[in-house]
This record gives structure tokens, C-alpha cells and sequence, in this order.
């Protein structure tokens, strides 16, 4: 991945380009589906997949990149990461 693309993507979507923010969350898509089979248990996999819990994280990063304090892809990772595992617990809680 190129981090200075992923950079100046991120750059785009604070100042509200919803494209750039789309495209981003595109290229760690792959990323955030390995760290969501990871933090699901086996019984939660026979239930959901792990795309299914990247779709949720993307919608609600989409919804609240207000929220977003950082300015490096760095943070967007760690604040992504963070969403996917809420986003996780809540499903292992649900099933």
C-alpha cells in the first residue's frame, strides 16, 4: 500500500471528500477482514462473516469521521481498528 496515496486520501476525506474516504476504506478492506476473523470466536464465524463486521465498521467510520481527531493514516488504522473490534464484541454479545 502506498502510504503517502493513503495519506493524502485521508487528507481528502477530513476536508469531506466522501469518494476519497471510500477509496481508503477500499484499500484496507482486505486488511480489516484478516483482524475481524482474528477477534471472532468459531461460534461467531459460524454465524456471521467477517465482511459482514468490515461492512458495519465502514458504515459507521463513513458516519462518524467527524469524530476522527487524527491526522495520519497511523490513527485512521488505530481508530478503525478500534471501531472493527467494538463492532466485534457487540456481535459476540448479540450471539
Amino acid at each position: 500500500m502506498n502510504r503517502s496515496h493513503h495519506q493524502e486520501l485521508l487528507n481528502q476525506a477530513i476536508a469531506g471528500d466522501k469518494d476519497a474516504l471510500g477509496e481508503l476504506l477500499e484499500d484496507y478492506r482486505a486488511y480489516l477482514t484478516v483482524l475481524a476473523q482474528r477477534y471472532m470466536d468459531n461460534r461467531l464465524k459460524s454465524r456471521m462473516d467477517a465482511g459482514d463486521v468490515v461492512q458495519i465498521t465502514f458504515m459507521e467510520a463513513q458516519r462518524d469521521l467527524g469524530s476522527f481527531r487524527g491526522h495520519h493514516i497511523e490513527e485512521l488504522l488505530g481508530w478503525l481498528r478500534h471501531i472493527l473490534r467494538n463492532n466485534v464484541s457487540s456481535a459476540h454479545q448479540r450471539h
